[in-house]
């Protein structure tokens, strides 16, 4: 038009003469289309799906991605319009949400949830972000853009099962659980936690732990309080008060509950231990019962002893002057009445030595030589089996144990003198020791009467059959057992083909 020389630019065709109001016409033409296929090329490549509809709500254009991504063509317009691709039970919701979105007006925002058929026929939740821009150019519609939010409801899903799987294992829990706040209020309580106290759960909410305890018990929980703010974990048994009055033993586990930050709770899960108690105060008065039970049967023994003692003792004195005064005849009955009276003194001095057993509790256990104890024992012990007739045969007595040294006398001197009264006249009371599986065994074997299978069973019971107590053993060997078991030990008897009886006691190797 005007003559004007053009060149070629990297931005189109521009001319370098007049009209340059038509050169940036063109300029200005040229970056809109550009613009548009950048934008547009951004938006399908976009996360979700950017739908326009019409004013009528009919379909107009929806980006490529989030179409292809549902199995649909780019470019895929659906023959019945966006509506004929909501679940059934989501189409009159979301027309009446888009019709509302309408009648707001130009500008006007709402939000809301749909499932969309994806190609494969599966429905897809998305959450829906709808815009009138009804008469606003360039649009003159309304902007819909769909989110996928599937994962996230599923995982939210999950997640609620999980709680309530949860949930449903503490409410069926046989333990209570009780959370507290920092206050000392109930947040929480399972329906065993309510049935302990006795307390309809819907009423227990919000009550305080102090309404469960006595007066005494409140500065107790104070402090446990104070100690789960300080992050102390701990476990301890607590008395609590049901609401009719009932005391509740409970074991207390229990832990503060925070999250990065300030104390907000303390979770508990208690066990009801009311009848475990009840048993272990019965025992305890079961013990005390008995305790004092044996401190009045040995004020008894040791009584009794004195005042046979006593009597005894002058006749004894008595049938030894009649002895050296009376005729042959008369002499063996004095005689006979001496030996009864020395039996009768023997057995209260084995009653002193049950008392002394029984009263002395406490065991001190050491190195203690067999050899040694013996040794003493038969020193003391000698004079009176040599006025029977009877001798000991102890050369084959080795070996260290643990033991107490006091208790184990008084078993070798229990043990040797149930041999001498058991002994025949001229009798050889035999000791020895063997080492089996760590353990010393220490026999004594006998001369006397065999004892039958069913003696041999309770030989060692207190107060045995007549026949065993004829060997003394209704006192002595019941003392023997007593004390070898305090020290870790057993006891047993055996009797040979040959005869006699060998009684022994086992002692761990010190």
């Amino acid at each position: 038009m005007y003559g004007a020389h053009l060149c070629s630019t990297p931005y189109g065709v521009a001319s370098t003469g007049p009209a340059p109001a038509a050169h940036e016409g063109r300029r200005r033409l040229i970056s809109v289309e550009q613009s548009a296929e950048y934008f547009r090329a951004l938006l399908d490549r976009a996360d979700g799906i950017l739908t326009i509809l019409n004013p009528d709500l009919s379909w107009r254009t929806s980006t490529g991605r989030g179409t292809v991504d549902m199995g649909y063509p780019q470019g895929f317009s659906p023959e019945g319009g966006v509506f004929s691709l909501l679940h059934p039970d989501d189409i009159e919701q979301g027309f009446a949400g888009l019709q509302e979105l309408v009648a707001m007006g130009p500008g006007a925002t709402r939000v809301g949830q749909v499932r969309i058929r994806a190609k494969s026929g599966r429905y897809v939740e998305f959450e829906i972000h709808g815009t009138n821009l009804i008469g606003l150019p360039p649009i003159n519609g309304v902007a819909v853009q769909a989110i996928d939010v599937s994962a996230l409801r599923l995982a939210e899903t999950d997640l609620w099962r999980s709680e309530e799987r949860y949930r449903e294992l503490v409410e069926h829990m046989m333990n209570g659980v009780w959370i507290i706040g920092s206050d000392g209020r109930t947040v929480f309580a399972n329906p065993r936690m309510a049935t302990m106290l006795n307390t309809p759960l819907v009423d227990m909410l919000e009550r305080s732990v102090y309404d469960y305890v006595d007066d005494e018990q409140k500065n107790v929980i104070a402090q446990y309080l104070e100690r789960r703010q300080a992050g102390v974990s701990e476990t301890y048994e607590l008395c609590l008060r049901a609401d009719d009055g009932v005391p509740v033993w409970v074991l207390v586990s229990t832990t503060p509950l925070a999250t990065d930050g300030p104390f907000r709770a303390s979770a508990s899960v208690l066990t009801d231990i009311t009848e475990l108690k009840r048993v272990e105060f019965e025992l305890d008065h079961a013990r005390q019962r008995a305790e004092e039970s044996s401190r009045v049967k040995g004020e008894l023994l040791s009584r009794v002893s004195h005042e046979f003692r006593t009597p005894l003792n002058a006749v004894m004195g008595f049938a030894q002057l009649l002895e050296r005064l009376v005729d042959d005849q008369a002499a063996d009955y004095v005689q006979r009445i001496e030996k009864a009276g020395t039996r009768l003194l023997a057995l209260v001095d084995d009653l002193i030595a049950l008392r002394s057993i029984e009263a002395s509790s406490a065991t001190s256990l050491g190195p203690v030589s067999l050899a040694s104890s013996t040794e003493q024992v038969l020193a003391k012990l000698v004079p009176a089996a040599s006025h029977v007739g009877v001798t000991f045969l102890a050369s084959d007595v080795h070996g260290v144990v643990t033991a107490d040294p006091v208790r184990l006398e008084q078993v070798l001197t229990n043990l040797l003198t149930n041999a001498i009264g058991t002994s025949p006249v001229g009798g050889v009371v035999t000791i020895s020791t063997s080492v089996t599986d760590g353990r010393v065994r220490y026999a004594v074997a006998d001369q006397g009467r065999s004892l039958t299978m069913a003696e041999q069973a309770r030989a060692f019971e207190p107060f045995a059959d007549p026949v065993v107590a004829g060997r003394r053993s209704s006192v002595l060997l019941p003392m023997i057992r007593s004390a070898v078991a305090t020290m870790g030990g057993a006891t047993g008897v055996e009797c040979p083909p040959t005869g006699g009886s060998v009684l022994w006691f086992e002692l761990p190797v010190a």
